[in-house]
């Protein structure tokens, strides 16, 4: 889904606000900026757009303050899905590679982009790989979509089918089906203390209808 001319603006001032350490220079953030729109603006995404990362920020923005998000989380939201081709199963490491030679290519430290390309990596299995705060908040921040409310939810699960409209519809259900119940299985679905009780419980009622609706 595109997003309108105000949540644009929105996104290209965090984005200023996050390179200007790095890229003095307005004009050159600008045209960063427009390339990454330019990858999440494809017409084969449906969800994992523009819309998903301004949704991510917001998640994050309470747990730090507005803005105060750590550079490495901010990164890892705007670059985690920078690569996203359903045909293939190395979006995450090519994603993680393409941030780790843009922010060479900018200056950031060794130690940042590390963090950076270990948070996107989590999200191949979203499960934590170094065990900190951020990834946890990080992490429940691309899945923060699984306890929307419940209309929101069937938008986002026809959104998903679009981007995988290639996959005969029953190879689609079983596929999906074994997902989402993987999740199920779990524990715990999210890390963060915020996402616990009732977050957690919407997301495996939304879960389970989905399930139930692909089985039918």
């Amino acid at each position: 889904m595109q997003i309108d001319l105000n949540e644009r603006q929105v996104l290209l001032d965090a984005w200023h606000h996050l390179l200007t350490p790095y890229v003095p220079k307005p004009a050159a953030r600008e045209k960063l900026f427009g390339s990454l729109a330019e990858q999440y603006s494809h017409p084969t995404r449906h969800y994992h757009d523009l819309r998903h990362i301004r949704e991510m920020l917001a998640f994050l923005e309470p747990e730090h303050d507005a803005r105060r998000v750590p550079a490495a989380v901010q990164f890892a939201v705007w670059f985690h899905d920078v690569v996203y081709n359903t045909l293939k199963d190395d979006n995450e490491t090519k994603s993680a590679e393409f941030a780790g030679k843009l922010l060479s290519r900018i200056g950031a430290g060794e130690a940042l982009i590390a963090t950076v390309k270990s948070l996107i990596l989590a999200t191949h299995e979203h499960r934590p790989l170094l065990g900190s705060d951020d990834e946890a908040c990080f992490l429940d921040a691309d899945l923060a979509i699984l306890a929307a409310p419940p209309e929101r939810y069937r938008q986002y699960s026809k959104e998903i089918r679009q981007e995988y409209y290639w996959v005969p519809a029953f190879m689609y259900g079983r596929k999906r089906i074994a997902i989402l119940e993987e999740f199920l299985q779990r524990e715990r679905i999210f890390l963060t203390p915020r996402m616990a009780g009732a977050p957690e419980q919407q997301a495996r009622e939304n879960l389970r209808w989905e399930i139930e609706s692909l089985e039918g």
